[in-house]
């Protein structure tokens, strides 16, 4: 389990996905808060954006936690 923030393109590492955003739309879709915080930086032109940074809350990392556990003992059982 990733215990840091992670910002989009880590995200899309970590997730083995090219769409972060996607991840944590269905996250998001399963009962997560999965807050995203938007940093200030500067693009490859030189013009200010913001960059999301995703992270989990505590509730969140617990009900992960039981979603783990849980898949543990399906697997278990199998």
């Amino acid at each position: 389990m990733v215990l840091r923030k992670l910002t989009r393109e880590e995200l899309d590492r970590v997730a083995g996905a090219s769409n972060g955003p996607d991840v944590v739309r269905q996250l998001r879709g399963k009962g997560l808060a999965v807050p995203c915080n938007l940093l200030p930086r500067i693009d490859r032109d030189g013009r200010p954006c913001e960059v999301g940074e995703y992270s989990l809350t505590p509730a969140d990392r617990r009900a992960i936690v039981g979603w783990l556990k849980r898949q543990m003992l399906v697997e278990a059982g199998s």
